[in-house]
C-alpha cells in the first residue's frame, strides 16, 4: 500500500483471495475493473499507454499497471528487496515487465481507492512528463536486457 490514503485497506481480501484463486505470485489491485476512478486526463492516458505496453510485453490485460497496491509472495518481495532489483524512482510496468520475463505470474484484482486526501501530488508540474520519459527508459531497458 502506499501511504497517501488513496488504498482501502478492506480491500486486501480482494487481493488475498485472488492470489489464492490464480495462484499468482503478484497481484496489483486495479481502480478501473470495478467502477470509475477521478484523475485528470493527462495520467489517463498515460496509465492507458502503460496498460497497453503491459499487454503486449506479457500477453495479458493491465487496466492499473501504475497501481501501488499491490500483493507479493515471498518469493518476489525477497528477490525484489535485494540490491538494486526494485527502482525507487517509478516501479510501474517496467516491474510487471521484469517479473513476467522471470515467469512470475503477475494478475490484478479489483479494489477500491480513495481520491487523494490531500497534500502534493506526483503528478504536477513537468512530473508527469518526466516520469513517462522515465518509464519508456525503464521499458526499452527491460526489453533490451538479456536474460541471466
Amino acid at each position: 500500500m502506499d501511504g497517501d490514503g488513496q488504498h482501502d485497506p478492506l480491500s486486501v481480501n480482494n487481493l488475498i483471495e485472488k492470489m489464492i484463486q490464480e495462484g499468482a505470485d503478484v497481484v496489483i489491485g486495479s481502480r478501473f475493473i470495478e467502477g470509475t476512478y477521478k484523475m485528470s486526463a493527462g495520467r489517463k492516458i498515460g496509465v492507458r499507454l502503460f496498460s497497453k505496453i503491459a499487454g503486449i510485453y506479457t500477453g495479458k490485460n493491465f487496466t492499473d499497471p501504475t497501481s501501488g497496491f499491490q500483493l507479493l509472495n515471498r518469493k518476489v518481495f525477497s528477490l525484489l528487496s535485494e540490491g538494486d532489483n526494485y527502482p525507487l524512482d517509478y516501479p510501474d510496468v517496467n516491474i510487471i515487465m521484469i517479473l513476467h520475463k522471470m515467469r512470475f505470474n503477475v494478475v490484478e484484482s479489483p479494489v477500491k481507492m480513495n481520491e487523494k486526501p490531500g497534500g502534493k501530488s506526483m503528478h504536477s508540474g513537468l512530473k508527469p512528463l518526466i516520469y513517462i520519459l522515465q518509464m519508456f527508459l525503464a521499458v526499452l531497458m527491460v526489453y533490451l536486457r538479456k536474460e541471466d
